[in-house]
């Protein structure tokens, strides 16, 4: 696959064209991950979300072009219980936003190294 990690959101397509086979379900303004998984090695989901995904957990993820043209995906992180959370500190010690030092929603992507907390 060329992933070093399974995504719970890679699914088969239902109409396979021109090698686009596998799409994302949490894809907001895509769905084909392209030939070879192309957009998967540059999505932060694999690394961060594994299987069982907690019910509470909302991901997003977005096709990016950074300024060079290279296409990558962006991926958001949030909870659904994050206003009981916030309100508590609490955490859930199994959920990657519990990385999170100032709240939520996590904001990450892989070619920058970067994310947006709050």
């Amino acid at each position: 696959m060329g992933m070093t990690e399974p995504c719970p959101f890679l699914e088969p397509m239902q109409r396979p064209a021109e090698g686009h086979t596998h799409g994302c379900k949490a894809g907001l303004n895509f769905y084909s991950v392209g030939p070879g998984y192309a957009l998967c090695r540059t999505c932060p989901v694999p690394k961060l979300v594994s299987e069982p995904i907690c019910e509470h957990l909302v991901v997003y993820t977005r096709l990016r072009t950074d300024a060079g043209g290279r296409r990558y995906i962006e991926a958001e992180l949030d909870c659904d219980l994050s206003a009981e959370m916030s309100a508590t500190g609490e955490r859930c010690e199994s959920c990657p936003l519990s990385r999170a030092e100032d709240g939520y929603p996590l904001i990450i992507d892989c070619l920058s190294r970067s994310s947006i907390i709050g």
